[in-house]
């Protein structure tokens, strides 16, 4: 994926360790881990990573992708760690997984969130992903807060039938 701009927002891959530092920082503050403790894991080597900095050069938002060759792959995937993919085996072709999506709620902006959905969308169709897949954290074990949330998923955001 090639840089682009929308606005006062910049949308790019990481392109170094210093990059990389810079995005672990970020994740660590959005995951609330302790000054010096690391969000760093094996699938960080795996993945892209984009960045969306402001035109200061400030870290506004970042998130990874992994991409696989196919369904038969998602054991692999950070999410196929946790929950039973193989119903997803079927699927022929490229799958993206997404996932540490973190904004920095100092520099929250309509056009972050636009353009990291954009720099996401220029990957998976780069990759001719026909799936994506990813999972996300709900604070607590009590679902019932979630109620809105997890409605919204099941009534809109399920994934194939098979």
């Amino acid at each position: 994926m090639q840089p682009f701009r929308r606005g006062r927002v910049l949308a790019r891959l990481a392109g170094s360790e210093a990059d990389l530092d810079r995005v672990l920082s970020l994740r660590a503050r959005a995951f609330g881990r302790g000054p010096g403790v690391s969000d760093r894991d094996g699938f960080d080597d795996l993945c892209r990573h984009v960045m969306i900095e402001t035109a200061e050069g400030a870290l506004a938002l970042c998130y990874r992708v992994l991409l696989l060759p196919s369904g038969a792959a998602l054991g692999q995937s950070y999410a196929g760690g946790f929950y039973d993919l193989a119903p997803l085996a079927f699927w022929p072709g490229p799958v993206a997984e997404m996932g540490r999506f973190c904004l920095d709620p100092a520099h929250a902006d309509a056009d972050a969130l636009r353009l990291a959905w954009a720099a996401m969308t220029r990957i998976v169709d780069g990759a001719g992903a026909g799936l994506m897949t990813g999972c996300t954290s709900f604070p607590g074990t009590d679902w019932r807060p979630h109620r809105a949330a997890l409605a919204l998923l099941a009534a809109g955001h399920l994934g194939p039938a098979p």
